[in-house]
């Protein structure tokens, strides 16, 4: 993993929040990311706990200089409360459903990321 590491690959921690992810991880390698866990976001609306577990996510991985990306955004109310809460980044089907990269590279390449709006 060093190796890697060290050939300019960023490294991620992903479902940061769940079982499977553990954050010992981000003391033996230095990580670039944490992924918050998609059922997090689901239900951080409606869920007091989910609410507070995502928002310190997101402030764990600012003070550790780290971004931040939300799995599973599909709606504008969740996007507002990620933004508010200091995440930027998302994998969202509000933004756009999976496509080929000849698709995301026609779709995207002349726009830039504040432009991007939800469909």
């Amino acid at each position: 993993m060093m190796q890697i590491e060290n050939s300019g690959v960023s490294l991620s921690l992903d479902d940061s929040g769940s079982g499977y992810s553990s954050l010992s991880v981000s003391q033996r390698f230095s990580l670039d990311e944490l992924k918050i866990y998609c059922s997090f976001i689901s239900s951080m609306l409606n869920n007091q706990n989910d609410a507070v577990i995502t928002k310190r996510i997101i402030s764990m991985g600012i003070i550790l200089c780290m971004e931040v990306i939300a799995e599973g955004v599909e709606t504008t109310s969740q996007e507002t409360f990620l933004r508010e809460s200091g995440c930027l980044n998302y994998h969202a089907y509000l933004f756009s459903r999976p496509v080929p990269i000849a698709e995301f590279e026609e779709k995207f390449s002349s726009v830039s990321p504040n432009q991007i709006k939800p469909v």
